[in-house]
């Protein structure tokens, strides 16, 4: 049975009635209900299998806790709450499979369950630092673990996750980490995303990770890309707000899949003309607000391309220099952008016929 309370403060909570259905609920959800400390009239719910705790002001957990639930809780979940650290509580569920604490203030994570199958952990928007305890204390879980979410939290470097063999999905957006040449993941993970961090190039461990095809890097302080460092497979690859001033022909790898190429929000000033020689397969190439002064002749290269975006690069300009675009410009699909006083579509359209009378 499932049982849900959510925005109804409550301040008399009824033991006799709690004691009375504890035992038939399953499923138990309380969502900004008032609670001040641990409800110890959890354990009259002595068969859960689900407990989701949401917009508490919960800042300790006794350590008898889920005496009652340790043998049946499968699903334990807990967002914005006044936590500093995980509980001792935590470490006897050993029937755990999805573990969230999110929201808080967690620094340290030692006592996650000692014993489990854990597959999902998801411990975003918290205070954790220590990627030594983030690498150590998922041990138990080497073999089952393939969700894990550390967004938002004060990470300085990547942890040391190659253990984790069945790791899908590990999110280590907003956090601080600078150092690329740290940590180490499973070659098998699918996706890694590292946004919003302060990384200056690529992992070192990247181009072994052989079935990430999204390369998600956005908002960092990357001023170089490296054809080297691409996973083998990547189809989409996002760079946007970094701090990348030029491409070269070494920027990407020799042999690429890659469909879908952001380089927005780059000072992208300079692109040589063998940049993009391997790139047979993009289709989509933003280039927003760029410090580009010419189209990039680069561009010939792109013979798959169905949508190209240069808007907002405010030093752009057209000229017959560029007059081997046009083919190009005129049969891709979609192109947004201006150079001048006129749209880079029209002037490829429209005004280069006249280089031929220069």
């Amino acid at each position: 049975m499932h049982f849900s309370l959510k925005n109804t403060p409550i301040q008399d909570w009824n033991l006799v009635a709690i004691m009375n259905i504890g035992r038939s609920i399953q499923e138990l959800h309380l969502g900004n209900v008032g609670l001040t400390s641990w409800p110890a009239w959890i354990l009259y719910f002595s068969n859960l299998t689900e407990l989701i705790i949401s917009d508490s002001s919960i800042s300790y957990i006794p350590a008898n806790a889920f005496n009652t639930v340790v043998h049946t809780l499968v699903k334990l979940s807990l967002t914005n709450t006044n936590l500093t650290y995980l509980p001792r509580a935590f470490s006897q569920l050993y029937r755990l499979e999805w573990l969230t604490v999110e929201g808080a203030n967690v620094e340290t994570i030692l006592w996650l369950p000692f014993s489990s199958n854990l597959t999902s952990l998801y411990l975003a928007n918290n205070n954790i630092s220590n990627a030594e305890q983030v690498s150590v204390c998922p041990g138990p879980y080497a073999y089952s673990l393939q969700y894990v979410d550390l967004q938002g939290n004060k990470l300085t470097s990547i942890p040391e996750l190659a253990y984790m063999i069945n790791l899908h999905y590990l999110n280590l957006n907003h956090n601080h980490i600078a150092l690329p040449e740290t940590g180490s993941l499973p070659t098998r993970i699918g996706r890694v995303d590292l946004g919003l961090n302060s990384l200056p190039l690529i992992p070192h461990f990247f181009s072994g990770l052989f079935n990430v095809w999204y390369l998600n890097l956005p908002h960092n302080l990357i001023n170089e890309l490296r054809g080297e460092d691409f996973p083998p497979i990547a189809i989409i690859a996002n760079f946007g707000y970094n701090q990348i001033t030029n491409l070269t022909e070494a920027s990407f790898p020799n042999v690429s899949n890659i469909t879908c190429l952001s380089l927005n929000d780059n000072p992208i000033a300079s692109i040589s003309l063998s940049a993009f020689r391997n790139l047979a397969s993009l289709s989509f190439l933003n280039l927003q607000q760029s410090e580009l002064t010419r189209l990039p002749l680069a561009l010939c290269s792109l013979s798959n391309l169905h949508q190209l975006d240069m808007s907002g690069s405010a030093d752009l300009v057209c000229t017959c220099a560029e007059r081997d675009l046009q083919s190009l410009i005129v049969n891709t699909p979609e192109v947004n952008g201006e150079c001048g006083d006129t749209t880079i579509l029209y002037f490829f359209t429209n005004l280069t016929s006249g280089c031929d009378e220069l």
